[in-house]
């Protein structure tokens, strides 16, 4: 699944306001794709541990869900988690007109297209 996952991030092609997107597996390994200097690997891989967490607790807490979403000041971060437990993050900018919503759904249909 692993080498499916790295090869379709590898493949996935520039989507207009996206930044960055990433995987991060249930043995917590993660691969990233930046397309912005403001998001370099070893940050982005923070971010998916912080997504994976963020997971869990409201699991723990017995909040379910499989999709959230964080706003920051000058991005937003789509989050998607499969029931196998692998977890997707999507940064985009943060002014709505300048994201291909289409194209972040495409993303975001992909990655849960791998696990069926």
């Amino acid at each position: 699944m692993k080498l499916l996952v790295e090869r379709w991030l590898k493949d996935t092609p520039p989507v207009p306001g996206v930044l960055a997107i990433g995987v991060r597996f249930v043995d917590k390994s993660t691969v990233s794709r930046s397309w912005s200097d403001a998001f370099p690997e070893e940050s982005l891989d923070q971010a998916w541990q912080c997504t994976a967490d963020v997971f869990q607790v409201l699991k723990l807490n017995r909040l379910p869900a499989d999709r959230f979403r964080w706003i920051y000041e000058q991005a937003l971060l789509y989050c998607e988690r499969r029931a196998d437990g692998t977890c997707l993050g999507v940064f985009t900018a943060r002014d709505p007109q300048g994201i291909d919503v289409d194209g972040v759904a495409k993303i975001i249909q992909g990655f849960h297209a791998m696990a069926e």
